[in-house]
């Protein structure tokens, strides 16, 4: 579910499979680890900005999602 979701954002690019599969890999610990009512496209938009910058670590990747979202 999640990496349709991540899939989305991504809709009029070539993306590699094993990128979208870390980038869901990300949203699912972001997810859990995000704070009640922070929103998950907000969540899955900071993590394709991080995955667009080059990071593919999932953890490195759910770190500064996370990060971005508390300091918007």
């Amino acid at each position: 579910m999640s990496v349709n979701k991540i899939r989305l954002l991504f809709e009029d690019q070539t993306v590699q499979p094993e990128t979208v599969k870390i980038m869901g890999e990300a949203y699912d610990l972001a997810l859990e680890l995000a704070p009640d009512g922070t929103d998950p496209e907000t969540i899955a938009r900071a993590i394709l900005a991080c995955a667009r910058a080059g990071e593919r670590d999932p953890v490195r990747l759910c770190d500064d999602a996370l990060y971005a979202v508390r300091h918007r």
